[in-house]
């Protein structure tokens, strides 16, 4: 995406591939390169003011328990009070510490997904004993890694970017997906057991054929 500040006002243009849960936001913050002089921006963008179409449902093929969508804009003009007062190297700082945190919920929340899924009845029965309760150990220990990172991005320390055990979570939601049989689950659930695809992006490693 590419800002052009013209007085009080601007002008976007570009896209923005990913937005999770996009077609349920009242507003976006988009960052956006600032034409004038290089830097980075960040933009706050209500859903409201956007033109017909710019927000555009995108199919993933998983995550369908959530909205994705797709922003295209070409010069679209805009207020300029809707640009916020950051530079671009707070901006890129920002983006770098808070994309660090993010990745953090993001794994919780997936490790979250198995557990629920470990325990659900139609699954649990398949699935050698005590496979939950190792979800939750991870869960606790990404839980704290969560919160240290938080704490660190907020005061401005460093920020330790290990996460729990990648490799156990990525085996263990392979084993589950496996192990359960869609023919023996609600229709409500299939998707949750799609979204344990997931793995392929936290594993450090190529997934076993």
């Amino acid at each position: 995406m590419r800002a052009l500040v013209e007085d009080r006002s601007l002008r976007l243009s570009g896209e923005k591939k990913y937005i999770t849960g996009g077609l349920d936001a009242d507003f976006l913050l988009v960052t956006a390169l600032d034409e004038t002089g290089g830097t980075r921006r960040i933009i706050y963008l209500p859903v409201g003011l956007l033109p017909a179409g710019a927000l555009a449902e995108l199919k993933l093929g998983m995550l369908q328990t959530t909205s994705h969508a797709r922003l295209s804009l070409a010069d679209f003009t805009l207020d300029g009070a809707f640009l916020l007062p950051a530079d671009g190297r707070m901006v890129n700082r920002a983006i770098k510490r808070w994309g660090m945190v993010e990745r953090a919920l993001i794994l919780e929340a997936y490790i979250g997904l198995c557990i629920y899924l470990a325990r659900l009845p139609g699954v649990s029965e398949a699935l050698e004993p005590g496979i939950a309760e190792r979800l939750e150990r991870l869960f606790d220990a990404q839980a704290k890694s969560r919160h240290a990172r938080v704490d660190a991005a907020v005061s401005g320390e460093r920020i330790d970017p290990r996460d729990t055990e990648i490799v156990d979570v990525a085996e263990l939601s392979k084993y589950i997906s496996r192990r359960a049989d869609p023919a023996g689950l609600p229709a409500e659930e299939l998707p949750r057991i799609d979204d344990l695809d997931l793995a392929r992006l936290f594993s450090p490693r190529p997934a076993d054929g």
